[in-house]
Protein backbone atom coordinates (compact mmCIF):
# COMPACT_ATOMS: atom_id res chain seq x y z
CA UNK A 1 0.00 0.00 0.00
CA UNK A 2 1.38 3.38 -0.88
CA UNK A 3 1.69 6.37 1.34
CA UNK A 4 -1.16 8.24 -0.46
CA UNK A 5 -3.51 5.29 -0.04
CA UNK A 6 -2.78 5.15 3.70
CA UNK A 7 -3.36 8.92 4.08
CA UNK A 8 -6.61 8.70 2.13
CA UNK A 9 -7.73 5.80 4.32
CA UNK A 10 -6.91 7.75 7.51
CA UNK A 11 -8.71 10.86 6.19
CA UNK A 12 -11.72 8.77 5.21
CA UNK A 13 -11.87 7.16 8.70
CA UNK A 14 -11.52 10.55 10.38
CA UNK A 15 -14.24 12.05 8.15
CA UNK A 16 -16.58 9.15 8.91
CA UNK A 17 -16.03 9.49 12.67
CA UNK A 18 -16.60 13.25 12.43
CA UNK A 19 -19.81 12.76 10.43
CA UNK A 20 -21.15 10.24 12.98
CA UNK A 21 -20.34 12.56 15.88
CA UNK A 22 -21.97 15.52 14.10
CA UNK A 23 -25.06 13.42 13.42
CA UNK A 24 -25.33 12.40 17.06
CA UNK A 25 -24.98 15.99 18.25
CA UNK A 26 -27.55 17.21 15.74
CA UNK A 27 -29.93 14.48 16.88
CA UNK A 28 -29.51 15.57 20.50
CA UNK A 29 -30.06 19.23 19.65
CA UNK A 30 -33.22 18.45 17.68
CA UNK A 31 -34.83 15.73 19.81
CA UNK A 32 -33.75 16.54 23.39
CA UNK A 33 -36.16 19.46 23.83
CA UNK A 34 -39.06 17.27 22.70
CA UNK A 35 -38.06 14.56 25.15
CA UNK A 36 -37.92 17.06 28.00
CA UNK A 37 -41.46 18.28 27.28
CA UNK A 38 -42.75 14.76 26.88
CA UNK A 39 -41.63 13.74 30.37
CA UNK A 40 -42.71 16.90 32.17
CA UNK A 41 -45.10 16.09 35.00
CA UNK A 42 -48.53 17.70 34.89
CA UNK A 43 -49.27 20.01 37.84
CA UNK A 44 -51.77 18.54 40.29
CA UNK A 45 -55.08 20.32 40.98
CA UNK A 46 -53.81 21.01 44.51
CA UNK A 47 -50.63 22.64 43.16
CA UNK A 48 -52.67 24.87 40.83
CA UNK A 49 -54.96 25.97 43.69
CA UNK A 50 -51.92 26.60 45.87
CA UNK A 51 -50.23 28.77 43.21
CA UNK A 52 -53.41 30.83 42.80
CA UNK A 53 -53.69 31.30 46.58
CA UNK A 54 -50.02 32.34 46.87
CA UNK A 55 -50.46 34.92 44.11
CA UNK A 56 -53.54 36.35 45.84
CA UNK A 57 -51.86 36.51 49.26
CA UNK A 58 -48.75 38.21 47.88
CA UNK A 59 -50.89 40.73 45.97
CA UNK A 60 -52.71 41.45 49.25
CA UNK A 61 -49.38 42.33 50.90
CA UNK A 62 -48.87 39.13 52.89
CA UNK A 63 -45.55 37.53 53.72
CA UNK A 64 -46.06 33.95 52.51
CA UNK A 65 -44.09 30.87 53.54
CA UNK A 66 -44.52 27.74 51.41
CA UNK A 67 -43.83 24.73 53.61
CA UNK A 68 -42.69 21.32 52.35
CA UNK A 69 -43.29 19.18 55.39
CA UNK A 70 -43.01 15.45 55.71
CA UNK A 71 -40.15 13.15 54.90
CA UNK A 72 -37.93 12.25 52.01
CA UNK A 73 -35.95 9.21 53.04
CA UNK A 74 -34.56 9.86 56.51
CA UNK A 75 -34.65 13.66 56.20
CA UNK A 76 -37.45 15.54 57.98
CA UNK A 77 -38.04 18.91 56.32
CA UNK A 78 -40.09 20.50 59.08
CA UNK A 79 -40.70 19.57 62.69
CA UNK A 80 -43.27 21.25 64.89
CA UNK A 81 -43.84 21.03 68.61
CA UNK A 82 -46.58 21.66 71.14
CA UNK A 83 -46.66 20.46 74.71
CA UNK A 84 -46.97 16.68 74.67
CA UNK A 85 -46.84 16.32 70.88
CA UNK A 86 -44.33 16.61 68.06
CA UNK A 87 -44.53 15.74 64.39
CA UNK A 88 -42.55 15.95 61.17
CA UNK A 89 -45.78 16.07 59.19
CA UNK A 90 -48.86 18.21 59.06
CA UNK A 91 -47.52 21.76 58.90
CA UNK A 92 -49.88 23.71 56.66
CA UNK A 93 -48.86 24.19 53.04
CA UNK A 94 -48.92 27.96 53.45
CA UNK A 95 -48.26 30.20 56.42
CA UNK A 96 -49.08 33.82 55.63
CA UNK A 97 -48.52 36.88 57.77
CA UNK A 98 -51.05 39.53 56.74
CA UNK A 99 -50.20 43.24 56.82
CA UNK A 100 -52.48 43.59 59.87
CA UNK A 101 -50.37 41.03 61.77
CA UNK A 102 -52.86 38.17 61.48
CA UNK A 103 -51.34 34.74 60.86
CA UNK A 104 -53.08 32.46 58.36
CA UNK A 105 -52.41 28.72 58.26
CA UNK A 106 -53.75 27.37 54.97
CA UNK A 107 -53.84 23.71 54.02
CA UNK A 108 -54.46 23.51 50.26
CA UNK A 109 -56.48 20.57 48.96
CA UNK A 110 -58.06 19.60 45.66
CA UNK A 111 -61.87 19.67 45.74
CA UNK A 112 -63.19 16.59 47.50
CA UNK A 113 -59.96 15.87 49.38
CA UNK A 114 -59.72 16.12 53.16
CA UNK A 115 -56.89 17.02 55.52
CA UNK A 116 -54.95 14.16 57.12
CA UNK A 117 -54.86 13.72 60.89
CA UNK A 118 -51.53 15.53 61.34
CA UNK A 119 -52.69 18.41 59.13
CA UNK A 120 -55.93 18.77 61.08
CA UNK A 121 -53.99 18.67 64.34
CA UNK A 122 -51.66 21.45 63.17
CA UNK A 123 -54.62 23.60 62.06
CA UNK A 124 -56.31 23.03 65.43
CA UNK A 125 -53.17 23.99 67.37
CA UNK A 126 -52.64 27.10 65.23
CA UNK A 127 -56.26 28.19 65.70
CA UNK A 128 -56.01 27.64 69.47
CA UNK A 129 -53.17 30.17 69.47
CA UNK A 130 -55.03 32.86 67.53
CA UNK A 131 -54.22 32.06 63.90
CA UNK A 132 -56.83 31.80 61.19
CA UNK A 133 -56.62 28.16 60.11
CA UNK A 134 -58.44 26.77 57.08
CA UNK A 135 -58.46 23.95 54.57
CA UNK A 136 -58.84 25.70 51.22
CA UNK A 137 -60.07 24.01 48.07
CA UNK A 138 -60.44 27.28 46.15
CA UNK A 139 -59.24 30.86 46.10
CA UNK A 140 -62.74 32.02 47.08
CA UNK A 141 -62.38 30.44 50.53
CA UNK A 142 -59.18 32.38 51.13
CA UNK A 143 -60.71 35.63 49.85
CA UNK A 144 -63.65 35.18 52.24
CA UNK A 145 -61.30 34.70 55.22
CA UNK A 146 -59.18 37.71 54.18
CA UNK A 147 -62.28 39.95 54.08
CA UNK A 148 -63.50 38.96 57.55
Amino acid sequence: MTRNNRNNQKNWSFDLALAILAGLLLGLVIFLPFMAFRHRKQASPEALIQAEIIAHLVAAGCLVLRINSGRKGNIAFVRWFVQGFTSTEGVSDLLALAPNGRLLAIECKAPGEKAKFEQSRFLFEAEQRGAVAIVATSIEEVKKVMQS
